[in-house]
């Protein structure tokens, strides 16, 4: 995972006013107080930052730091793959 989890850590840590010690299993909404639609704009973010894009089956199951952080790294592998097919 090797840049992507800092990038996530930093860009929740960011949004949620946060210092950097948490845990990679902390609850965004319930540990970090956030909302369905602080939920939206952190995906939107991590879709601006990673230049991907998160469907809304994907973004639905984000419920971890380390959910998020394998998700970006999933969705930029798929990325990459696909750009070596065309």
């Amino acid at each position: 995972m090797s840049e992507v989890l800092p990038r996530v850590r930093k860009i929740i840590a960011d949004r949620f006013f946060l210092e950097d010690e948490f845990d990679n299993n902390s609850d965004i909404m319930k540990d970090f107080g956030a909302d369905s639609l602080d939920m939206v704009e952190l995906v939107m973010i991590f879709e601006e930052q990673f230049k991907i894009r998160v469907n809304d089956d994907l973004s639905s199951q984000i419920k971890t730091v380390k959910q998020a952080a394998d998700t970006v790294e999933m969705l930029l592998a798929k990325k990459e793959e696909e750009q070596y097919e065309d």
